[in-house]
């Protein structure tokens, strides 16, 4: 935390405190007597307790294949989370209905298979929880089409006519 430079004071010396955080990590405060003059000050913030790593940046994508598919039909929806050999689990989202949750493979791939029941565009997003390397993301949204299909007619053969003789 670099510490702000101030102007000497009249006393012979000058206490100034600076507290740092960062949230859920703990915090620190830096406590510097300091003689007249201007003075700039360099600290590094050490947390109390055990050592701690901060979690690197991820980013998150997500696609589905077929891209496009029919009402019913199975669609295999994959995330890919980058970061330091990300783990954990990946939550995929159409809109604000949860579709389900998969574990990342050692790749940073996590899949799941849906199945869409309504037609139209489906805004599907994948959120990787984060670990304790990795932080969290979230992708941005993939547009899956649903169409109705393509429809089938089955033609039935009717049996023929059968005359009966006229009775009179």
């Amino acid at each position: 935390m670099p510490a702000t430079p101030h102007a000497a004071n009249t006393s012979a010396a000058h206490t100034r405190t600076n507290t740092a955080s960062r949230a859920g990590q703990g915090n620190g405060t830096l406590t510097a007597l300091l003689t007249r003059g201007m003075h700039t000050l360099l600290a590094t913030l050490l947390l109390m307790g055990a050592a701690q790593a901060w979690a690197g940046a991820t980013t998150t994508a997500v696609t589905g294949n077929p891209a496009s598919s029919t009402a019913g039909q199975s669609v295999t929806l994959s995330a890919t989370v980058t970061g330091a050999s990300p783990t954990g689990n990946v939550t995929f989202m159409d809109g604000a209905v949860t579709l389900g949750t998969a574990t990342l493979n050692g790749s940073g791939v996590a899949t799941l298979n849906a199945t869409f029941m309504t037609y139209g565009s489906h805004g599907i997003t994948a959120s990787y929880a984060g670990d304790a390397g990795n932080s969290a993301s979230t992708s941005a949204t993939y547009w899956q089409w649903v169409g109705y299909g393509t429809p089938t007619t089955t033609l039935t053969e009717l049996p023929p006519k059968i005359r009966l003789p006229r009775v009179t």
